[in-house]
């Protein structure tokens, strides 16, 4: 999975197909079809323009993000890897058997737990919103609060705590 640099869209594939997500939304924008296995890998350019997908038929394809067309193909063979990072929050993600942590990356604190694990996972340029997908599904995780992607101290006023009784 991918975001794109403005982290509008998102790109995801598993099939034979990548596909193009309104990232806030979560509405399927557009299907790129060309290879014949299953698709591990997209990344955009930096400009938003064009966005490569890595597929296990052993090819590279080159995409125009915006029409769909495939502007070239590369065949070559690949390794499969995740990764999770993001542009404004240095973050990883790590994917635990029952869950997923998101960790500061200088700190190794942990600053968001998602119950599951994602089989690939990438972050939002800002950070505060995480996808991954789990056979079929694509899952989106928002990260909240003003301090989001970063840790914070707990909220120790007293509205904040428990009442007793």
């Amino acid at each position: 999975m991918s975001f794109s640099v403005d982290g509008k869209r998102l790109a995801s594939g598993s099939d034979k197909t990548v596909r193009l997500w309104d990232a806030e939304t979560g509405v399927e924008l557009r299907r790129l079809e060309g290879h014949t296995h299953v698709v591990w890998l997209m990344s955009f350019s930096e400009d938003g323009k064009r966005l490569a997908s890595g597929s296990e038929d052993n090819t590279k394809l080159l995409w125009d993000a915006k029409s769909g067309k495939c502007l070239e193909a590369i065949e070559e063979r690949y390794f499969r890897f995740g990764s999770a990072a993001a542009s404004n929050f240095s973050g990883r993600a790590v994917c635990q058997p029952l869950e997923t942590v998101i960790q500061d990356s200088n700190t190794g604190q942990a600053v968001a737990w998602i119950a599951l694990t994602p089989d690939h996972i990438t972050a939002h340029p800002s950070g505060r919103i995480w996808a991954g997908y789990i056979a079929d599904y694509v899952c989106l995780f928002a990260l909240e609060g003003a301090d989001a992607g970063s840790p914070s101290t707990p909220d120790k006023s007293p509205s904040s705590q428990a009442a007793s009784p």
